[in-house]
């Protein structure tokens, strides 16, 4: 029997597990992440942005940091978990240390992902207009930026590499230089994974199991098309890799074969390569079970 498995990589562009709206520096803002099962396996990241009141940030700033977050979560929603960001005055005199991220990514060190922030809003306060960007990135982290532009409202940068060994984000921080002179900073966050596993699927032993991998609204969001690319199985369990199709889209796998082993999975990684230079890496596990 021959079964198809449809996956769907997750997120754009670079796995984006978190965003916001903009921060301003004098907004007092809430961020709560909720990370909610989705049938069972596969695992969803929301993040939304409010406004606290006046009362609960006093509250927050008179008490020990580590008190803090029950405080928050008592006063919103207790099923979540909140971390209060004051505003940078407030940071300076009450021991707030966090960076404000517009967005939080994961990426793979095998991925060139390029990566933006949108300037539009400070570009209305200052009635002005974007005319440069410098874009930073930590020693630590090991990313390269390989280009970095300005589009309009936009300021891009191409980021490649990192070095896997810590769970923090990095601050990938733009410098923006406006028209009228006025010169301002914004990060995103960047945390260098092994790999984004986008799903778990099971595999009979008699199965020849297809797996296919639909890039298409990856490939909308870098205006490009998939040049080649490349499967690997880790892990095998005694399957056999039957066919693969790597240089168009969608991207599929085909595996026979395997071994029951008290649940053990295996993972499998699908890289491709744009024909703008751009690449990526998404992956699955499969689960050998008698079904």
């Amino acid at each position: 029997m021959t079964a198809l498995t449809r996956l769907t990589p997750a997120g754009i562009p670079g796995r984006r597990r978190r965003s916001s709206a903009a921060v301003v520096a004098e907004d007092v803002l809430l961020y709560a992440e909720a990370v909610r099962p989705a049938r069972g396996v596969e695992a969803s990241t929301t993040l939304r942005a409010v406004t606290a009141p006046q009362a609960v940030v006093r509250e927050i700033l008179s008490l020990p940091f580590q008190a803090r977050t029950p405080v928050v979560a008592r006063a919103f929603e207790p099923s979540l978990h909140f971390i209060a960001l004051a505003p940078a005055a407030a940071r300076a005199t009450e021991g707030f240390r966090m960076t404000a991220y517009l967005e939080q990514y994961d990426k793979v060190p095998y991925s060139i992902l390029r990566y933006s922030i949108d300037w539009s809003a400070v570009e209305a306060e200052l009635s002005t207009t974007l005319a440069s960007a410098v874009w930073s990135v930590p020693t630590a982290s090991g990313l390269a930026i390989d280009a970095e532009s300005v589009s309009g409202s936009s300021a891009q940068v191409t980021l490649s590499g990192g070095t896997v060994g810590r769970s923090a984000y990095h601050a990938v921080t733009c410098a923006a230089t406006f028209a009228s002179g006025a010169v301002r900073e914004r990060s995103i966050g960047v945390r260098l994974v092994d790999r984004i596993v986008i799903g778990r699927r099971d595999k009979d032993p008699g199965d020849l199991a297809r797996f296919v991998l639909d890039w298409s609204d990856w490939l909308k969001q870098y205006g490009t098309t998939v040049a080649s690319g490349a499967w690997i199985v880790s892990d095998l369990l005694g399957v056999t890799t039957e066919a693969s199709v790597t240089a168009a889209n969608p991207t599929s796998i085909t595996l026979s074969g395997g071994t029951v082993r008290g649940g053990k999975v295996f993972t499998v990684d699908n890289r491709i390569v744009a024909a703008n230079g751009l690449r990526d890496m998404q992956s699955f596990e499969v689960r050998i079970v008698n079904l």
